[in-house]
């Protein structure tokens, strides 16, 4: 897995190696995200919350990288109750070393958990990490959205209807209007590789997802919300969200892939991906 360092101090960190990135705050009553999550400024947790659970960093067939902690807070932390993964257990994440959490500001949370925090006080300190790396997420909206489009969206009926005449792709573009991709109840394809990367760009102003699944593999498939604007799920995302300056809006559902957002004002649940577009640096297929 590659892509490009995070600035200084958190220039151990590469983007896949967080599964939940946000460059404001984070709320959440509970819930879990399965991989690393990094939080700019304030983050808020409900009782139950777990981090981390499908770190797998030890062993000849691991996916993740050793790194000092799976929770990065750069401001202010409230946990009411939940787990921290890995906690260096043989019995959990296949035995992977210990991980921890930095919290810059203040930290409210049991006894158990608090004392898993050994990076911080230190408010502000990674805003230069955060302020860093967005640019380069910013960028690959950017260079997918002005991609070449070769995959053709037709809202009807209810549905979008997804037609190529390229069916041997190994990579796939479109734009959607946003309020196509919110009415829809449903997505066909013709003419595609289902096996293909997948780029959706979700063209206009707020957008929901609230059902009619893409027909592809969710760690081949990226949302990507270019500009400033409302990420609504009450549904299921099979593939990572790239808008690192829309608010997330979770209430139902789940997600299968990285999260990229510039806020997140409420939040359920995503699962780690393997590796997906996002791991690379590169503006090209990933090899993964």
């Amino acid at each position: 897995m590659s892509g490009p360092h995070w600035p200084a101090p958190l220039s151990m960190y590469t983007p896949s190696d967080l599964n939940l990135v946000s460059f404001g705050g984070f709320n959440a009553s509970t819930g879990d995200v399965e991989g690393r999550v990094a939080i700019r400024d304030n983050a808020h947790l409900g009782n139950g919350f777990s981090i981390g659970f499908e770190i797998h960093s030890a062993g000849p067939n691991r996916t993740d990288n050793v790194l000092p902690y799976s929770l990065i807070v750069g401001d202010n932390l409230h946990w009411g109750s939940g787990a921290l993964f890995p906690d260096g257990s043989v019995n959990t994440n296949h035995g992977s070393p210990k991980e921890n959490m930095y919290v810059g500001g203040d930290l409210d949370a049991p006894s158990y958990l608090a004392e898993r925090r050994t990076g911080g006080p230190c408010k502000g300190c990674l805003d230069k990490s955060f302020d860093g790396i967005r640019p380069w997420y910013v960028s690959l909206g950017k260079k997918f959205a002005s991609a070449p489009t070769n995959l053709v969206a037709t809202y009807r009926e209810g549905g979008i209807f997804l037609s190529s005449g390229d069916q041997f792709a190994s990579r796939y573009y479109v734009h959607i209007k946003a309020e196509d991709w919110t009415a829809k109840t449903f997505i066909t394809a013709s003419g595609v590789n289902v096996g293909a990367e997948f780029i959706i760009t979700i063209d206009g102003g707020d957008v929901t997802f609230n059902g009619g699944d893409m027909p592809s593999i969710s760690e081949r498939t990226v949302y990507n919300i270019v500009g400033t604007r409302n990420v609504y799920n009450t549904h299921n995302i099979k593939g990572s969200l790239l808008a690192p300056y829309s608010t997330l809006i979770q209430t139902g559902g789940d997600q299968i892939g990285f999260v990229v957002v510039g806020d997140v004002k409420s939040f359920v649940e995503t699962r780690k991906p393997f590796c997906n577009i996002l791991c690379c640096i590169k503006y090209g297929p990933c090899n993964t």
